[in-house]
């Protein structure tokens, strides 16, 4: 492999790498987002609806935020 192989090689590999990162971040942003939804949406049944009903319709790990 010549020197002009090798510079192309490790410019195609930093673009892959910045495409794998943008993606990680896009997704690890996302179910974060989703998460804060969910534990806001948990608070306000809390507020709204009393205790047994709650054990009813959601599992015990729901509550454990």
């Amino acid at each position: 492999m010549d020197q002009a192989q090798l510079i192309k090689t490790v410019k195609d590999r930093e673009k892959k790498l910045k495409k794998v990162e943008s993606k990680f971040v896009e997704v690890h942003e996302a179910r974060r987002l989703l998460k804060t939804d969910r534990d806001t949406f948990l608070n306000f049944l809390t507020l709204v609806f009393p205790e047994p009903t709650l054990s009813e319709v959601l599992l015990p790990e729901d509550l454990i935020g």
